[in-house]
């Protein structure tokens, strides 16, 4: 179990107002809901995602959350620098999911090395159009799972 928050609209916001308008409420939320689950003996981890919020990642990485999702407009390992104890989720973007398998597999073999393998959730940056085939959806998680670090 996981308890996911989604700031889907961050990229609307220039980074004074999202400090004013979204962050306190991300950090609020994360704290109260943390609470409640302690309170009933739950240690549940936390994911925050913020779409097209590259401009906050350090105010982001540093709310508490155990997690980061992040779209693909983020550089992993730049964001892996910001706060190393964070783990982060993404960012493959859902169009390569309309590449050819081939492309899928070095795509997601790509960015699985810019992240490494520690403190890493493998996902795609967003979610999933609806024409998408689910043959191409098998391909990633395939290539998800037959990634090899030294590769």
């Amino acid at each position: 179990m996981n308890c996911k928050l989604f700031e889907s609209h961050g990229g609307a916001l220039t980074k004074d107002l999202f400090m004013r308008f979204a962050h306190p409420y991300l950090k609020e939320i994360r704290d109260t809901v943390k609470s409640r689950l302690d309170q009933l003996g739950y240690r549940i981890p936390m994911t925050v995602f913020g779409k097209d919020c590259h401009y906050a990642m350090q105010e982001i990485c540093d709310i508490g959350y155990d997690v980061v999702g992040l779209d693909w407009s983020n550089d992993p390992r730049q964001v892996r620098r910001l706060n190393p104890t964070v783990t982060l989720q993404g960012n493959l973007d859902p169009c390569a999911l309309y590449s050819s398998p081939e492309q899928l597999r070095a795509l997601t073999a790509d960015m699985i090395k810019q992240f490494g393998t520690r403190r890493y959730i493998a996902n795609l940056g967003h979610g999933i159009y609806p024409d998408m085939d689910p043959a191409h959806v098998a391909v990633f998680i395939d290539a998800v799972h037959a990634y090899k670090a030294d590769q």
